[in-house]
């Protein structure tokens, strides 16, 4: 993609965000870094052991647990999800957990799309509402500033760990994160105007160079580029143990 229109891309999007929560005139808070730091590194940031969730289901497909981080805002102390089953022997076959940096678009509109490709291709899904969006987001304000994005992304870690015990404990072979925006997987728009496009490359330094793959888009457009989706399934494949006679399924796949 021509680098201009990427980054227009990305640039009107800010603005319309800009425009519908009021980030420029929101003011200035107490950052509180120094107490985030010492979190980030301290061991109740990710604890070493996890257990797995106690789901609920509200339907066949709807689920709920308690967050294994509750916090003083009650109404962001249950986890809501979707589990997507293949059809057929879905125990046997893996997961992959869906992630988003902004859950009303993700969880709404676009992992119910993306989720049909993927259980076409022999996984399942499950998707996750994140700490403090949709159903979750508490009726008063809650603090901003550096301390409390830090706790927000430990009860963030935490729900997907206790989510994926729950999954392997039900005999799924294996699970995977596929994220966007606040997701895992490497893949960088070199265009990306919502966030420092060198930060990925430090984290990339940091994981020890893994695979990474550099897209000549921006953030948005990034998510429309014929045949990603297909070329990440192939890439978590043979990582998630699928079955040899699912492959032909991905033969099909742009």
């Amino acid at each position: 993609m021509i680098a201009p229109l990427a980054k227009f891309i990305d640039w009107s999007a800010l603005q319309m965000a800009y425009a519908v929560v009021g980030l420029k005139h929101a003011p200035k808070p107490k950052w509180k870094l120094e107490e985030a730091l010492e979190f980030l590194n301290g061991p109740d940031f990710i604890p070493a052991a996890s257990d797995p969730a106690r789901i609920e289901f509200d339907g066949p497909r709807h689920f709920k647990f308690p967050t294994p981080r509750p916090c003083t805002a009650e109404e962001n102390n249950i986890v809501y999800g979707r589990l997507y089953r293949c059809a057929e022997r879905w125990q046997e076959r893996p997961v992959i957990i869906l992630l988003d940096g902004y859950p009303p678009i993700g969880n709404n509109f676009a992992f119910p799309l993306l989720a049909r490709r993927v259980n076409r291709a022999g996984f399942n899904v499950a998707t996750l509402v994140a700490p403090y969006n949709l159903q979750r987001r508490p009726r008063r304000p809650i603090e901003e500033n550096c301390l409390e994005f830090a706790r927000t992304m430990a009860q963030n870690v935490a729900e997907i760990r206790a989510l994926a015990g729950w999954l392997l404990d039900e005999g799924c072979s294996s699970v995977g994160l596929l994220g966007v925006s606040f997701g895992t997987l490497l893949i960088k728009g070199i265009h990306d105007l919502f966030g420092d496009p060198q930060l990925i490359e430090e984290l990339w330094q940091k994981w020890e160079q893994p695979e990474i793959w550099r897209l000549p888009h921006g953030h948005i457009s990034a998510l429309f580029v014929p045949g990603l989706t297909g070329r990440v399934l192939r890439w978590l494949s043979p990582r998630l143990n699928l079955q040899p006679r699912l492959q032909p399924v991905h033969s099909a796949l742009p």
